[in-house]
């Protein structure tokens, strides 16, 4: 039962979120939030394209899975919302982000026995994840301690998250997963 409602869950709240978030861009106003905006937009896409196939390979076992895809959905909710307030803010919502990625991961590999092809997929995202949330919390760090202006923060930040995006759809040979 939970194996059909998982992926319903994840494409009904995913297209809720992108369509919500659409409400917010007249309230943009800085040069970084347009910018961080549309970036969310398409990382978010990107993830998406890859997510639901993996749900479908790895569906929900048990109400712990409803809720760490709820973390996963309300951090996606939040990294957009955060494009609205500062810089800060969305350094965060990155952070939560991933690190809800990192637990619906790291549960996959605990609970599924994944194929070989399956666990380079799943280890090289644990790393990507554990690579940009440190990304954000050391470009959070820059921010307070040197007083960067925000759109050269978020413009290394999606260098550096692109490069990130690239290598490791090098590592695992496949630029998104087909399960």
């Amino acid at each position: 039962m939970l194996k059909n409602f998982g992926l319903k869950f994840v494409d009904i709240m995913l297209g809720v979120i992108l369509g919500l978030g659409f409400q917010w861009w007249p309230q943009l106003h800085e040069t970084w939030q347009y910018i961080a905006f549309i970036f969310v937009y398409l990382n978010l896409i990107d993830y998406w394209i890859d997510y639901s196939p993996a749900v479908r390979q790895y569906p929900f076992k048990n109400q712990y899975d409803v809720v760490l895809h709820t973390f996963i959905i309300f951090s996606m909710f939040f990294i957009i919302y955060s494009t609205l307030s500062t810089i800060f803010w969305f350094f965060l919502a990155w952070v939560f982000y991933r690190l809800a990625d990192f637990l619906w991961l790291w549960t996959m590999k605990r609970e599924y026995r994944p194929s070989a092809a399956d666990l380079k997929y799943i280890n090289t995202w644990i790393l990507s994840d554990t690579a940009e949330a440190l990304l954000a919390l050391f470009l959070f760090y820059i921010y307070f301690s040197l007083t960067v202006e925000p759109l050269v923060l978020l413009i290394i930040f999606i260098v550096l998250r692109l490069l990130s995006r690239v290598l490791s759809s090098v590592r695992y040979k496949k630029f998104f997963y087909e399960g």
